[in-house]
């Protein structure tokens, strides 16, 4: 079969579990709208038993230096022994390990859906997903990384991520000399037009566009999501947040951002906010991004 993975990549807090839902619906009719039989994914616990599986020794017993340099293998064994799409949830930054190998192999990457969103609502909501203060979380996204971030920390638990600052994490999947096909969507453009975003990753992917699709995206709005989240809680909700889904749209900031926290994010990430159409007003310019039309040997490029 053709390659089988399939990476939906974000910075947190930028769409990815939206996007998930979605598909999980669309694969699994009989699921949608509920955010507990969600399977696709490939994160946290179930990424540690996966590379506990195809590894040579268990991720506890490994350094975090050891466990990046076998990442590559892993996946490769998880893609030959796929028979049907595989679906990863990644924060992390597209990079190489340090023998120079990509950490998700090429050959093994069929599609890289990149979801980016406005910094200043990530601040909002990934404040509240960590249960830190807004000013500790505009620091995390500037790149600095408390000792609740070591690697060694997670291992008891899952894999370590290496998201990096918002602008590091946006400016390595949006690189054009990556060797992934990369679909970048904005979480703005996807909220104004949900069932039209959708038909284009759906496109993306070879996956139905038809009733079906309706149906999934209409089971997986916010305010159902956070229904399923009320009647049954969440299981990737973490103890740190009291709810996983807040608010889920634009503007959601301006309760949470000072005008100097605002200064501050625009100072990290202006150049990529302005890459990506985001104001320093916390807006977003109407357009659309398309990067999966312009496409060369299974690179492709940022449009404006």
């Amino acid at each position: 079969m053709e390659a089988p993975l399939v990476l939906i990549a974000s910075y947190p807090k930028s769409g990815n579990t939206w996007v998930r839902a979605v598909i999980q619906g669309l694969l699994t009719p009989e699921h949608a709208g509920d955010i507990n039989r969600i399977d696709i994914g490939l994160y946290g616990h179930s990424r540690r038993r996966v590379f506990d599986y195809y590894a040579a020794a268990s991720a506890a017993d490994m350094t975090p230096e050891e466990i990046e340099l076998t990442l590559p293998s892993v996946y490769e064994d998880v893609a030959a022994d796929a028979r049907n799409l595989v679906f990863i949830k990644v924060h992390d930054r597209a990079r190489r390990t340090p023998r120079g190998e990509w950490v998700f192999p090429p050959q093994a990457v069929r599609q890289v859906i990149y979801l980016v969103r406005h910094p200043f609502d990530v601040a909002a909501s990934f404040s509240n997903h960590l249960g830190f203060s807004i000013e500790e979380t505009v620091r995390i996204m500037s790149g600095e990384r408390p000792n609740w971030f070591r690697a060694e920390s997670m291992l008891p638990l899952s894999l370590q991520e290496t998201d990096g600052s918002w602008s590091q994490n946006a400016e390595s999947w949006l690189n054009p000399d990556i060797p992934y096909s990369v679909l970048c969507m904005r979480y703005e453009d996807m909220q104004r037009d949900e069932l039209g975003a959708f038909r284009r990753i759906a496109e993306a992917l070879s996956l139905p566009t038809d009733d079906r699709l309706q149906q999934a995206v209409e089971a997986a709005h916010i305010n159902r999501l956070k229904a399923s989240e009320v009647r049954g809680g969440f299981r990737e909700r973490p103890t740190t947040s009291l709810s996983f889904f807040r608010q889920g749209g634009s503007m959601t900031w301006k309760d949470k951002l000072t005008e100097e926290l605002r200064a501050t994010l625009v100072r990290e990430n202006e150049a990529v906010m302005k890459m990506l159409g985001y104001g320093e007003d916390g807006t977003s310019a109407e357009r659309a991004l398309n990067r999966h039309s312009d496409q060369v040997n299974g690179r492709s490029r940022l449009q404006p």
